[in-house]
């Protein structure tokens, strides 16, 4: 196991300098960072895959470690995620998450697996506390921006939630509680010069002169989608699937909404879901 995990640490390195098209460092990195089991993974015994087609979706997920990112909530855990690598209006230079004009941008699909200190995470009595799950995300979206752009913009808030409902998905589990939501944050787009190095290695920022006629800097954007969470009672952990799409106004007034064409297919993603447990 050690063996895979400093191998996986020297190749994902070594590949972050190498000069490569966008889309297949990202495919690449993804493959690596699943050599092995995260000290997550090991304590969960799982992990989520897709067992389905994804089409134009990174697959596999990319795991990320973040018992860092949720520590002051009392919770650990791992974020997988993918994001799309096809759609955008300016071919191989800007990936779709980067470009204001695709359907695909700041959209996303991902998956929490999390253990908390006593009882499982996001859920009491058996039923389901969106709120809590939603402090996580808030947490999440305020690291993608520490990562991209060095900084954090405060004011990412949880806006809106539908009332969960109960659902069955055969290859997850038999009570999976689904809810609709929404979150205000803020884009990080900026100009390239201005990113963090640790953005830099993996989501280099496009140049400006690709975005700034759309949209300024960190603009302000709504992140609308859904929630499905369940407790996996083999391994006690929680898990949360979840897929968004962006909704905002651009600097000439015109209002994008992409949530109706990134819907459906993160919620397809969702039903090519599974989880493996992780050997011993």
């Amino acid at each position: 196991m050690q063996s895979n995990l400093k191998k996986r640490r020297v190749l994902t390195r070594t590949l972050a300098a190498v000069p490569m098209d966008l889309r297949s460092k990202i495919r690449l990195v993804a493959r690596l960072r699943s050599i092995g089991a995260f000290e997550e993974e090991t304590h969960i015994g799982a992990r989520p895959f897709f067992s389905g087609p994804t089409d134009h979706w990174l697959s596999p997920l990319l795991p990320l470690s973040y018992s860092r990112v949720w520590q002051p909530h009392g919770i650990s855990g791992m974020n997988y995620i993918s994001v799309a690598l096809k759609g955008s209006t300016n071919g191989s230079e800007l990936l779709p998450i980067f470009d204001p004009l695709s359907p695909y941008y700041q959209a996303w699909f991902g998956v929490y697996a999390l253990f908390g200190k006593s009882g499982p995470v996001g859920f009491r009595d058996g039923r389901p506390v969106p709120e809590e799950l939603m402090a996580l995300v808030v947490a999440d979206q305020d690291e993608w921006q520490r990562k991209i752009t060095g900084s954090i913009l405060p004011g990412t808030k949880f806006v809106a939630e539908s009332k969960p409902e109960e659902i069955t998905l055969p290859k997850l589990a038999e009570k999976v509680s689904l809810f609709y939501g929404a979150i205000t944050s803020y884009s990080v787009l900026l100009p390239p010069d201005e990113q963090s190095p640790e953005g830099q290695r993996y989501f280099r920022l496009p140049p400006r002169h690709l975005w700034n006629s759309v949209v300024e800097s960190r603009h302000p954007i709504n992140l609308s989608g859904f929630g499905a969470a369940w407790w996996d009672k083999t391994s006690g952990a929680t898990f949360f699937a979840y897929g968004v799409g962006a909704d905002f106004v651009d600097k000439n007034g015109r209002r994008h909404d992409y949530t109706g064409i990134v819907e459906p297919e993160v919620l397809r993603l969702l039903g090519s879901l599974s989880v493996r447990r992780l050997r011993s």
